[in-house]
């Protein structure tokens, strides 16, 4: 017989993360590659890298050519990092919201499940093929779902399935990953003004030669070590919208929770086959309120098909 607590929704994740092998290490989930979404920025992190050592060594051939300054103060900059980190956030946090949203609408299709198969075992016919296939169309009620909402293939009779279909068909604003987006490059690509500012460098004259050389290459430095963040918290926010997506970084687990409700309600199965003439009382199932149970026939046969 298979235990019960394969029933508990949580257990899965407690398992996930026992197979993470995290160990609540700060410096193993530092620098762990498996989850993040380091390499999914990367090549944006050392374009705007070698953007910036564009943008350097033309202000230093302008003002080297016109000898005029053009590097501005980095203060001016300080209220639109403000800015865009509120941005982030508020993207962060939507997507954020939607992936917990979906974790609980799957969570009540475990529970659901369960208490479905319960009550017709309790209180449908007693007839075995009856119950057979009433419980192995709710274990494969899931797997339909999962399919549906990985747009694995169309599902008609679920085109209206709750909440989790909402969170598929209604991505968030398209504006608003525009907006940041774009502030984050504007935000990158003028930092590297205000922070040849900073270093004071005047390549006109040639005893800062050395100066100017380290400017083509502590300037874009400093600009990845900013555009990093930036980008990754964009990127989750993106990654975040879509938890059924087997593409995403934090999907869903929808394959082991799908184990998981089909072995809870096919245990119900072995029961009955281990104990034929035994079935679960009424009162083991809860029903809505004023709902009444129906007369038992051995003898009827149910096409739920």
């Amino acid at each position: 017989m298979i235990p019960r607590q394969s029933l508990d929704y949580p257990s899965i994740h407690r398992a996930d993360e026992a197979e993470s092998n995290l160990s609540y290490s700060f410096w193993l989930g530092t620098f762990i590659i498996r989850g993040s979404v380091a390499p999914r920025v990367l090549l944006d992190v050392l374009g705007f890298g070698l953007l910036t050592v564009a943008i350097v060594a033309t202000i230093q051939w302008l003002e080297k050519l016109f000898r005029v300054e053009l590097s501005v103060p980095v203060v001016p900059l300080e209220g639109a990092q403000a800015v865009l980190g509120l941005l982030l956030v508020l993207r962060v946090n939507a997507g954020y919201n939607r992936w917990w949203e979906t974790k609980v609408l799957w969570g009540g299709i475990v529970n659901r499940s369960r208490n479905l198969a319960v009550a017709g075992m309790a209180y449908g016919p007693r007839n075995t093929l009856w119950r057979s296939r009433f419980v192995r169309w709710i274990a494969a009620f899931p797997y339909v779902c999962r399919r549906s909402l990985r747009e694995q293939r169309n599902f008609p009779e679920l085109e209206r399935f709750g909440g989790c279909e909402r969170i598929l068909k209604t991505p968030l604003a398209r504006s608003e990953a525009i907006q940041v987006r774009q502030v984050i490059f504007l935000l990158l690509i003028t930092l590297p003004i205000g922070l040849m500012k900073a270093f004071n460098a005047n390549s006109s004259n040639p005893s800062s030669l050395m100066q100017g050389i380290n400017q083509v290459g502590i300037v874009p430095l400093y600009v990845m070590l900013l555009a990093y963040p930036l980008l990754s918290l964009d990127r989750i926010g993106m990654e975040l919208q879509n938890p059924f997506s087997t593409q995403r970084i934090d999907f869903l687990p929808l394959d082991s929770i799908c184990t998981a409700i089909e072995r809870g309600v096919l245990e119900f199965l072995h029961d009955m086959e281990d104990q034929p003439p035994s079935a679960p009382r009424p009162g083991d199932a809860e029903l809505p309120l004023g709902a009444e149970v129906s007369p038992q026939n051995d003898n009827l046969l149910v096409d739920i098909s």
